[in-house]
């Protein structure tokens, strides 16, 4: 009987995303209807999840104010897990794209410095940034792995208020079909500290990739966080983000 469940499950997981690859932008379409979120503040000042769902998919929004965990989280590996159970399990991970996903591609594109770099300017991470698009993400349900292109994954840079922002778009059957499911979901934020893999910066090798402190803030409670492994759980009812874009 498990084994059949878990087929199902298999196959619902895949049948999802092989229809969701078939819409145009099903994000952009999503987003535009679903303008409303449930909001949770995580990991540090200014970094916040916000969840939505209509009947179909559940949108991840994960944004990132701090230009240090912006680097953190776009160069080194991290995933989010959706627990159905509300039992904070790893059996529905979405794996992020990273910076030594695409480093052949970053260095190729590097191009001769034509001028001095102020000390105190933030690195340009546009083209960082593009390119983890272009490698997309990853779902992993059970022990099926595929990949999330533009349709439903998509990282941003909101230049106006300097934030990262991912969109996530997860089809929700294969999690409604959880033999555990719950009214109370849990969301998992997952980044291993790997500064000893990171690829180089840029062709100085100088650390130029890494934005300059904040000036006023606690360096030592940023060090310590940007050095430490980050698993962080958000309980959240479903009920609420399903409804959250409801017309009363």
């Amino acid at each position: 009987m498990k084994k059949v469940i878990l087929h199902i499950i298999v196959f619902l997981c895949v049948s999802s995303l092989s229809m969701m690859a078939q819409e145009r932008d099903s994000l952009t379409s999503f987003i535009d209807n679903n303008p409303n979120a449930v909001n949770f503040n995580v990991v540090y000042e200014g970094t916040t999840v916000n969840l939505s769902a209509d009947e179909n998919y559940l949108l991840v929004n994960f944004s990132v104010a701090h230009p240090a965990l912006q680097m953190r989280f776009l160069m080194q590996k991290f995933s989010f897990f959706v627990d159905p159970s509300g039992k904070k399990k790893r059996k529905y991970e979405v794996i992020m794209p990273n910076a030594l996903d695409v480093k052949e591609e970053l260095e190729a594109a590097i191009p001769q410095p034509s001028e001095e770099k102020k000390e105190d300017a933030r690195p340009d991470i546009r083209p960082l940034i593009s390119a983890l698009n272009r490698k997309g993400a990853d779902f992993r349900c059970e022990d099926t792995v595929s990949h999330l292109g533009f349709q439903f994954f998509h990282i941003e840079l909101d230049s106006n208020r300097d934030l990262v922002n991912y969109y996530i778009l997860i089809p929700k059957e294969p999690l409604m079909q959880d033999k555990k499911l719950s009214d109370k979901w849990t969301l998992g934020i997952f980044s291993i500290n790997d500064l000893a893999n990171m690829p180089p910066p840029d062709q100085e090798g100088g650390g130029g990739m890494m934005p300059p402190p904040i000036e006023g803030e606690d360096q030592q409670a940023v060090q310590e966080l940007m050095q430490s492994d980050i698993r962080e759980w958000v309980k959240f009812s479903i009920d609420d983000v399903n409804n959250a874009n409801l017309k009363e």
